[in-house]
């Protein structure tokens, strides 16, 4: 409540013509992804397992995931905000990496692509940057087609840190890739 996600959540819901309520889904896919980690279907099931019901339908969440992707860039920066008001970020230096997750589909589609897998499968895999404080704490993070290198990935996301996160100087460290 402190990270400010209902007054994200209210501020997206004027925006876009839908009629669920996004904080309680993303909410209770918050918490269901660290208390049981798994499917949003079991995620949904699961959140019925909590003290106050869900007040939507699997449906919704299905619905609400391509708002949250929409969304992804405001959800970030707004969260890092709050973030720093609640506690100091150690932004003076700052660590990127990517990896990337396999799909046991068939076929390439969107994003999952085929691509070098960290586990050597040869499955479509999807990419994911991810930019982290001195301390370990998540800033942002970026979702790329599985064939794309993952060098080119930093530069459009160091862009987004300097216009959404206001950081105007900060050291970016990161591996060998």
């Amino acid at each position: 409540h402190r990270l400010g996600l209902h007054k994200i959540c209210r501020a997206i819901s004027g925006r876009h013509p839908f009629t669920y309520d996004l904080n309680d889904i993303l909410s209770r896919l918050i918490y269901t992804r660290i208390l049981y980690p798994s499917s949003k279907r079991s995620s949904f099931e699961e959140s019925k397992r909590f003290l106050e019901q869900p007040s939507f339908e699997l449906h919704d969440v299905y619905r609400a995931l391509s708002v949250i992707a929409a969304e992804s860039d405001y959800i970030q920066s707004r969260l890092f905000r709050n973030s720093a008001a609640i506690r100091e970020r150690n932004t003076r230096v700052i660590y990127y990496d990517c990896t990337n997750f396999y799909f046991e589909v068939d076929g390439a589609s969107d994003d999952k692509q085929f691509g070098k897998s960290k586990e050597g499968r040869s499955l479509p895999v999807v990419g994911m940057g991810l930019f982290m404080d001195e301390d370990g704490i998540p800033i942002s993070f970026c979702i790329y087609p599985g064939n794309r290198n993952e060098q080119t990935t930093m530069i459009p996301l160091e862009k987004k840190m300097l216009s959404q996160f206001d950081m105007s100087k900060f050291i970016v460290c990161t591996d060998a890739g």
